[in-house]
Order: C-alpha cells, then sequence, then structure tokens
C-alpha cells in the first residue's frame, strides 16, 4: 500500500507539501479477497484522473484503486506521535465501504 499512497501523495500535493493528504488501506473484497481503499481530504482531481495518473506512471493495474474505491474524509487519522492511524484509517473504511468486519 505504501507504494500507491506515495504516488498519490506526490499527485494530491506536490513534492513541496508535507501534509498527508491520502492514506490506502484495504477493506475485505468478496470477489476479490480484498479492496484498496483510498481515503484523503481534499483532492485537485477527481478519483477516475488520479487513476489515470497512476497508470500513466507506470503502476501496475493490480495496485491501483478503482475510483469508486476513494472515500473523502475531514482528516487524516494520525497517532500522538503524529504517525498514521492505520487501524483507525481501516476502519473508517470498513464504516465507508459497508464491510461486515466493521468493529
Amino acid at each position: 500500500h505504501l507504494n500507491v499512497e506515495q504516488q498519490l501523495q506526490e499527485l494530491v500535493a506536490g513534492d513541496d507539501d508535507s501534509e498527508t493528504r491520502v492514506v490506502v488501506t484495504s477493506v475485505p473484497d468478496p470477489r476479490k479477497g480484498e479492496r484498496l481503499v483510498v481515503l484523503h481530504t481534499e483532492l485537485p482531481m477527481a478519483p477516475d484522473a488520479l487513476c489515470r495518473e497512476l497508470a500513466d506512471a507506470g503502476m501496475p493495474n493490480l495496485w491501483i484503486p478503482s475510483p469508486d474505491s476513494f472515500h473523502q474524509v475531514p482528516e487524516i487519522p494520525v497517532l500522538g506521535s503524529g504517525k498514521l492511524d492505520l487501524r483507525h484509517a481501516r476502519q473508517l473504511a470498513e464504516e465507508a465501504f459497508g464491510t461486515d468486519n466493521a468493529k
């Protein structure tokens, strides 16, 4: 997920912006086993345009989330240490995409 997240972060924030605007996590998917989900704050372009940019950058198709796998959140969850709160991010994704594993 980290490679996808880094590429998306560069696309949405540029190299000079250190604010985290996207986090990539996964949720269970009945067809594929796992579905990549992108939680994000404000995006400078539509999700389908971001997916095309990932493909144009040479990202493998398997790693490119579908445009309907993007979900806007008010803020990216972080821990007190400033690191991404991956557990909370996954929980938000599970709630947004209606999986049975949401806690």
